[in-house]
C-alpha cells in the first residue's frame, strides 16, 4: 500500500509536536505516578551500586533495578526519571517506523508510529516508575538494531539491548528465546523443513 509522502510526513509532524506537547504539559503539572514496587526497585538499586548482591525476587528486577539505582545515584527525581522514560519511549517510536520499512514502507511506519505514541494504555505507563515502559521501549530498540541494522557493530548493540531488555522483568527471557528462536529458523530454514517434511513422512 503506497502513502502519499507529503501527506504522512505532515501528519506526523503535527501528530508529533501534539504528543511533545501533551507530554510537556503533564510533566510541568508534576504528573507521575508511583506504586507499591517503586521503592523496591530503588531500594535494589541502591544495593547494587552499594556493591551488595541482590537475592530472591528482586533477581528478576535487575535490570531496571540498575536503571533506577543509576538515576538515583545521579539525584534524578520521579519526575525526571519519568522524562527519561518518556525520551526513551519517543526513540522506540522513531524505531518503529525503521522497523516498518523493511517489512512494508516508511509511510506506514509513521502511521504505526503515531498509534504507538498515542496508544494510551501503553502511554500512560511513560508517567509509572515501573517496569511496563521501559521493557517495551528496549524492546523495540533492539529489534530494530539487531534486525533492521545491517553492519555488526548495531548487530551488537541490538543483542546487549535485547539482554538488557530481558534482564527488566521475570518473563524477560521470553526475549532472548525469541531471539534464539528467529535465528535458528532464519539461518536453519531449509534443513528445518527438510526435518519436518521427513517426520510427516514418517
Amino acid at each position: 500500500m503506497k502513502i502519499n509522502n507529503i501527506n504522512i510526513n505532515y501528519l506526523y509532524s503535527v501528530f508529533v509536536l501534539t504528543w511533545i506537547l501533551i507530554n510537556f504539559i503533564l510533566i510541568t503539572k508534576g504528573i507521575y505516578y508511583t506504586g507499591s514496587d517503586t521503592s523496591r526497585y530503588i531500594n535494589d538499586g541502591r544495593e547494587i551500586f552499594n556493591g551488595e548482591i541482590l537475592t530472591g525476587r528482586s533477581i528478576l528486577y535487575y535490570g531496571y533495578n540498575i536503571f533506577l539505582g543509576f538515576l538515583d545515584f545521579l539525584n534524578f527525581s520521579f519526575k525526571e526519571i519519568a522524562i527519561i522514560q518518556i525520551i526513551i519511549n519517543f526513540i522506540a517510536s522513531v524505531c518503529l517506523i525503521g522497523i516498518c520499512e523493511k517489512i512494508w514502507e516508511a509511510g506506514t511506519g509513521k502511521l504505526l508510529s503515531i498509534i504507538f505514541l498515542f496508544y494510551y494504555p501503553l502511554q500512560i505507563w511513560n508517567f509509572y516508575i515501573y517496569t511496563e515502559s521501559l521493557f517495551v521501549s528496549l524492546f523495540v530498540i533492539s529489534t530494530y538494531f539487531f534486525f533492521c541494522r545491517r553492519n555488526y557493530s548495531s548487530k551488537v548493540i541490538g543483542f546487549i539491548l535485547f539482554c538488557v531488555t530481558s534482564s527488566i522483568k521475570p518473563h524477560g527471557f521470553l526475549v532472548i528465546l525469541s531471539l534464539i528462536l528467529l535465528f535458528v529458523i532464519k539461518n536453519f530454514k531449509k534443513k528445518i523443513k527438510l526435518f519436518l517434511y521427513i517426520s510427516i513422512l514418517l
